[in-house]
């Protein structure tokens, strides 16, 4: 990895929307083709967001069920 972080800013909280901006330069090296390795960069921070998100909603399920003890 040469260079990577993350953005994040709250745009408005009624509805909530947050912006995430992901930055990322990699160099794999290899023998790896370069068509595989654009494809599989492309959908890796989807997957991330989405996994991003699952944890989120986890969390103030169970935040939100705690409070109602």
């Amino acid at each position: 990895t040469y260079i990577s972080g993350y953005y994040i800013r709250e745009v408005s909280l009624n509805p909530v929307i947050t912006r995430l901006v992901i930055i990322a330069r990699n160099d794999i090296k290899g023998l790896i083709p370069k068509c595989i390795v654009n494809s599989a960069s492309a959908k890796a921070p989807k997957q991330w967001v989405e996994n991003l998100k699952s944890g989120c909603a986890k969390i103030r399920k169970s935040n939100l069920s705690s409070t109602k003890k």
